[in-house]
Formats: C-alpha cells, sequence, structure tokens
C-alpha cells in the first residue's frame, strides 16, 4: 500500500475529543480509592453480533456450532487478513457515561465495570498512533464489519507502572523461512491449566465455553500485573518447538497454529513498553507456564527490530 495516506484526525467527526480528553481523569468510581487512572483512548469498530455471525455462516460454517466466541477469534484474524494490518485486537470498551452503539452487548466484568466489546485497530498514544492504518485498510474493515469505526474508552485505562528493571532478553535466530516475521514474547496456553484457574476464580465463565474463559483470563492478567498491552494471538506451529500443552490447530487462513498471550514483542514500539520482571513474575505464577519467544501469525510485510 505504497503510498496511501494514513487515517488522520481531521477525518474524524470527534476531532475535538482526540486534543481534549488526553489527559481527561475518567469518573473515579470505575477504579480504587485512591488510585489515579489515566484514560486511554482506542479507535475502532464495535461488534454487531447479528451481522457477525452471518458473515462466519456465509465464510467459515465451520465454527458457527462452536459459538460466538470462537466466531469472535475466526473473524478478527480475516479482518487481519484481508486489510493486512497487523495490529488490529479484540477489547473491551467502558460503556458506563458514555453513548453506547445500538448493536453493541454491554457486559460486567468481575471489576464491575461495564463493558462491550470491539476491534480497535489503534488509539491514541504515539507509539500506536504511528502505526495507526491507512485510509484503504479502515475502508476494508469497514467494508467487512458494515459497521463505522469511533473513538472508545479502553477497558485496559490505568496509571502505567514504571518499576525497573524490565524484562531483559532476545528473540532465538529465525529460520529463513520466517524471515520478517514479527517474534513475540509470552505464554502458551495450556487449556487444562486455565481452565483450574477459572473453575477456582471465575466460575460463571467455565460454563461459556474455552474462548469466554480465554479472555476473563488475559483481562485478569492485565488487572493483576497493571500492564495494559497483554493480548491473544496465533503463533506459528511449523518447524518450530510446540510447548506441551499448546493446542495447534488450523486457521482461516490455513496457517497451522497455537494460541499465545503476548506480553511484548521484538520492535522498538512494544520493546520500549514492555513489563517489568515484577509484572511478569506476577503473570508467570498466574499463567503456570514459563514465558518464550514465538512466531506471530499475523505479521504481514517486512518487520524491521529496531
Amino acid at each position: 500500500m505504497t503510498g496511501s495516506a494514513f487515517l488522520s484526525p481531521q477525518q474524524n467527526d470527534q476531532n475535538s475529543h482526540l486534543y481534549t480528553c488526553r489527559n481527561w481523569r475518567h469518573a473515579p468510581h470505575l477504579y480504587p480509592q485512591g488510585t489515579r487512572a489515566i484514560v486511554r483512548f482506542t479507535y475502532g469498530f464495535h461488534l454487531d453480533e447479528k451481522r457477525m455471525t452471518a458473515f462466519a455462516a456465509a465464510n467459515f460454517p465451520k465454527v458457527v456450532p462452536k459459538g460466538f466466541p470462537m466466531i469472535l477469534v475466526w473473524f478478527a484474524q480475516r479482518l487481519r487478513f484481508e486489510a493486512q494490518y497487523a495490529h488490529l485486537r479484540v477489547k473491551g470498551a467502558v460503556a458506563d457515561g458514555v453513548d453506547v452503539p445500538p448493536e453493541a452487548e454491554v457486559m460486567v466484568e468481575s471489576n464491575g465495570v461495564p463493558l462491550f466489546v470491539v476491534f480497535t485497530v489503534t488509539s491514541w498514544e504515539r507509539r500506536a498512533w504511528d502505526a495507526r492504518p491507512t485510509v484503504e485498510q479502515v475502508e476494508i474493515l469497514k467494508e467487512i464489519t458494515g459497521v463505522e469505526p469511533g473513538w472508545y474508552i479502553d477497558q485496559s485505562s490505568n496509571t502505567p507502572v514504571t518499576w525497573p528493571p524490565k524484562l531483559e532478553t532476545h528473540p532465538p535466530p529465525l529460520l529463513s523461512k520466517y524471515k520478517g516475521h514479527r517474534q513475540v514474547y509470552g505464554f502458551h496456553v495450556d487449556e487444562r491449566k486455565m481452565i483450574e484457574f477459572a473453575t477456582a476464580n471465575f466460575p460463571e465463565a467455565v460454563r461459556k465455553g474455552f474462548w469466554i474463559i480465554l479472555m476473563c483470563f488475559t483481562q485478569h492478567l492485565r488487572f493483576e500485573a497493571q500492564y495494559a498491552h497483554v493480548r491473544l494471538t496465533g503463533a506459528l506451529a511449523d518447524d518450530v518447538h510446540v510447548p506441551p500443552g499448546a493446542q495447534v490447530m488450523v486457521g482461516p487462513t490455513g496457517v497451522r497454529q497455537f494460541p499465545v498471550i503476548v506480553v511484548t514483542s521484538w520492535e522498538r514500539r512494544a520493546w520500549s513498553v514492555r513489563p517489568t520482571l515484577e509484572q511478569l513474575d506476577i503473570m508467570k505464577e498466574i499463567a503456570g507456564v514459563e514465558p518464550d519467544w514465538y512466531i506471530d501469525v499475523d505479521t504481514y510485510g517486512v518487520v524491521s527490530a529496531e
């Protein structure tokens, strides 16, 4: 997409919010007493479950019987592939005191904050804004989702933690076939351990299936470690070591992969905000597995490890 124009603040109807809300302090009842919360604004598409289910029935019907959480995971990966844009995430947006889109389904999480799910493509932070999608990529995403993008309040809004020392590790050399792929650092998903943890900590999620458990578990990691940059992705499974307990599956683009919970990647913009050792230890204790380097399945184009 060489030569494509980038999404700019001037192209958003809520242009004034981009500048006047950066330092806005959120309603105090959403956070424990005495904390100083900084609100993180994120830009993307709210979920229209009816439209997404219809899209899945037409494009990957075998997934539909597995439930909406699985549809959500496949739909997100399809969006990344069609737009050739790897920075799309599934996140929660705060629903309290804001205009919630009529198609969005509001749920109350374990911390008592009402949320609805959105596909985010960027946020009003320099590291994310520098990697924002082109206008062409946004148009592709709009066409597939069938909804207009907007600005939302990220569920991960919190006070940044700056405790030293930070994680210090380097990824192994890549095989020649994977040259240019993004290397990510995090925890592979051990389904058995995760279900055991969910049964003890949020049993209501267990009845809703493993993908709901996975989303709740990821949010729990963010909250307990006070580290917002935790996300789910797929790791390539061909010609690499697959850790015990990882479940290999064939994704919507025909690539063998297994799910991982990522906390950073070998790129300057992500590495500069990598977790502290204390935060990593908290996540290790909860995850019950050792972190490692993996190859991100959602890598499109050559990645420069600056």
